[in-house]
């Protein structure tokens, strides 16, 4: 699975997907993270670093929608 902000984000290879690869610990973390309710949240441990690549990936993502 690459990591695409231009084309909506994740986007498999099979599919065409181009850029950069996501661990799959990152990926797995980001779907826990979307499907858990808000009070459990605070249950997930996600190590610093991993906590710094998805908001580094969700920065690139928000910017490049938001871009004219």
């Amino acid at each position: 699975m690459t990591w695409s902000p231009e084309r909506g984000g994740f986007v498999c290879r099979g599919c065409g997907g181009s850029g950069e690869e996501v661990p799959p610990r990152i990926q797995r973390t980001m779907e826990a993270l979307l499907g858990l309710p808000l009070a459990a949240l605070t249950r997930l441990r996600v190590p610093e670093e991993d906590l710094k690549a998805i908001d580094a990936m969700l920065t690139a993502f928000r910017e490049a929608q938001v871009a004219p």
